[in-house]
């Protein structure tokens, strides 16, 4: 097609020439509109009548052929327009039906399954549009076959889109294929701007199972975006049900909902709708999240710490390079510039020396070498949880670490038992 440029480019001969091509873009864009944005403009319903008395004029079969083979490209990507009720005052008969289904027999073509495609997606829900397309993907599929065509996805290689229900029959077959929803629509051009999309990506994430989930976490992150509270209300609720995402998935996805929403114990609104079995789902990644960060140049720490996740109550920054992990009874302050030590405090001295708001410019950071401490071996030989205590991470101490920090999450234990019992019997008396 030639394209008179000379009339964008008159009144900015002055201009640099990307000054002028930048004036020049939304004319250029008017003019050569891809596909896509011509099936969301309006349609022009006085081109779409006239097509019509066109092939119904026809006298029979052999004129339909003939006119078939003169119709030019831009009318025959109006064709299945004309198989929807785009207008009210022109429903598709059958005569019509089978007079589009002969031309598409004759024209079937690459370039003709582009723009049927796309009509498909914006009105994927009317028989006569999805018969069509099944019929022209079956002759495209011989020619590829017998390499009349190059090869390309065609829909027909997942599902039939003459399949009733539509929706509900491709979202079993990607379960079935185990294909992402992802990699399905780059891989066979779906777009989410059209209601086939649109209805797949939100099906998806509000009612999918684990495998659609895979690789889709772009997708997510835009339904996320778009989506009116309720429905972000939902979609969390969906993922917090899924059960099988591999960690990588879990972990990306996790990634996503915290860029947005934060961790629970920072107040926005969508943590106090969702249950609080979802929020310390949601914490308990927090948590592994910013350990294994924290502790990246010694997983060994990382998994000894991850060991005992489920007793860790918050974690608090002291500074950019010191935690403060909360377990019931004491806090572990680990410094990430000393991977192979770290050091615990029990409550009292937690209490003394680890509130923020009383500390005094002269006393030492809490993870200092300075900092008086009993030697981790020494406390599980006198069996004591009290005071502060070194903790090594080397390959020799990580042992004794791991046996005092379950000493000391049983000693706790155990208190809390003792305590609710005593409650008991006082209530009993």
């Amino acid at each position: 097609m030639q394209v008179k440029l000379k009339g964008y480019f008159d009144s900015t001969q002055d201009k640099p020439d990307v000054f002028r091509l930048n004036d020049a873009m939304p004319g250029l864009r008017e003019k050569l509109q891809t596909p896509l944005e011509r099936l969301k403009q309006p349609p022009d319903l006085e081109k779409l009548a006239a097509l019509r008395q066109t092939i119904l004029s026809a006298k029979d079969h052999t004129a339909v052929i003939d006119l078939a083979n003169v119709l030019p490209g831009s009318e025959l990507s109006w064709l299945f327009l004309l198989l929807t009720d785009i207008d009210d005052n022109h429903k598709p008969d059958q005569q019509l039906i089978s007079r589009i289904s002969l031309i598409v027999r004759e024209r079937a073509c690459p370039s003709l399954y582009q723009h049927t495609w796309l009509v498909f997606q914006k009105y994927y829900e009317q028989l006569p549009v999805g018969k069509n397309l099944d019929l022209l993907c079956k002759i495209l599929e011989i020619r590829q076959q017998s390499g009349l065509d190059p090869s390309f996805p065609l829909i027909s290689e997942v599902i039939s889109p003459a399949s009733r229900p539509f929706m509900k029959k491709l979202m079993r077959r990607l379960a079935e294929l185990e294909m992402p929803v992802q990699r399905f629509m780059d891989a066979y051009a779906v777009s989410p701007e059209l209601p086939l999309g649109a209805q797949l990506v939100s099906s998806t994430f509000l009612s999918g199972s684990e495998s659609l989930y895979s690789q889709s976490q772009r997708l997510f992150a835009q339904t996320l975006k778009s989506a009116d509270e309720d429905t972000q209300l939902k979609l969390l609720k969906h993922f917090f049900q899924m059960k099988k995402l591999s960690p990588s998935s879990w972990n990306a996805y996790c990634q996503i909902i915290y860029r947005k929403y934060g961790p629970p114990d920072h107040g926005h609104v969508i943590w106090e709708a969702l249950s609080d079995k979802h929020a310390r789902k949601f914490q308990d990644w927090v948590i592994a999240a910013t350990i294994g960060s924290h502790c990246r140049d010694n997983p060994d720490k990382a998994r000894v710490f991850l060991h005992f996740a489920e007793y860790i109550q918050a974690i608090d920054p002291w500074d950019d390079e010191t935690l403060l992990i909360h377990f019931p009874g004491f806090v572990i302050v680990d410094n990430r510039l000393d991977p192979e030590t770290a050091i615990y405090y029990d409550q009292h001295q937690a209490e003394r020396r680890l509130d923020l708001s009383s500390q005094r410019p002269e006393q030492p950071h809490p993870a200092s070498t300075v900092i008086a401490r009993r030697r981790v071996d020494e406390a599980i030989r006198r069996a004591s949880c009290s005071g502060i205590v070194g903790l090594p991470f080397d390959h020799e101490g990580i042992r004794y670490t791991r046996i005092f920090l379950n000493f000391c999450i049983q000693e706790q234990k155990l208190r809390q038992r003792n305590l609710i019992t005593r409650f008991k019997n006082k209530l009993k008396a």
